[in-house]
């Protein structure tokens, strides 16, 4: 019974750290995207 709430927590872990992998590619992605639109305006 334990092993089992373990194992379902340890789910709900890994989908929230899933979660905030999601974000920070997303956030990153945007940085590169706005450097290189910076870059683009400035030459």
């Amino acid at each position: 019974m334990s092993k089992n709430s373990f194992f379902i927590s340890s789910k709900n872990m890994l989908g929230r750290a899933h979660k905030i992998i999601n974000i920070v590619s997303v956030f990153f992605q945007l940085c590169f995207f706005v450097l290189h639109c910076r870059n683009f305006f400035l030459t």
